[in-house]
């Protein structure tokens, strides 16, 4: 072998080697997915207001309330809401529980008591089912 072949050959080994920059190799627009229909919607979720020992703190109390409102203010511009709110503990811990028929409905409702509930200390967000309550819902 002749020593230009060599030189040939270790040019195209460290060619392969040097790293390069990614393309850009996003699909196509039409492939892409619509992200307005890849949003999952939210059929319910329940609002939790805990304790430490010292009962539910007042801001906790007060967020709850507001997230409540939120939920009446639904019902009362005609979306179908189903709203259920029970004590749960013996220093006033409470569970509200929200069901939308729609579910997009919901996951406007979810934002705005996530945005709300966001930084107050003993009141818990989450989306479930509402299981069934012993008191009678609001409808």
């Amino acid at each position: 072998m002749s020593s230009a072949a060599i030189v040939v050959s270790l040019c195209a080994c460290a060619r392969d080697v040097t790293p390069h920059k990614p393309e850009n190799r996003s699909p196509p627009a039409a492939t892409q997915p619509a992200r307005d229909n890849a949003a999952p919607g939210v059929r319910g979720f329940a609002v939790y207001a805990l304790s430490r020992g010292k009962g539910v703190p007042p801001e906790a109390r007060a967020a709850l309330e507001k997230i409540e409102r939120i939920l009446e203010s639904d019902r009362q511009q005609g979306v179908s809401v189903t709203v259920h709110k029970t004590r749960i503990g013996i220093e006033g811990e409470s569970k509200l529980c929200a069901e939308y028929d729609d579910p997009h409905a919901g996951a406007r409702a979810h934002e705005r008591a996530q945005e709300i509930a966001r930084g107050v200390d003993l009141l818990n967000l989450a989306i479930e089912p509402c299981a069934a309550s012993t008191e009678q819902p609001k409808q």
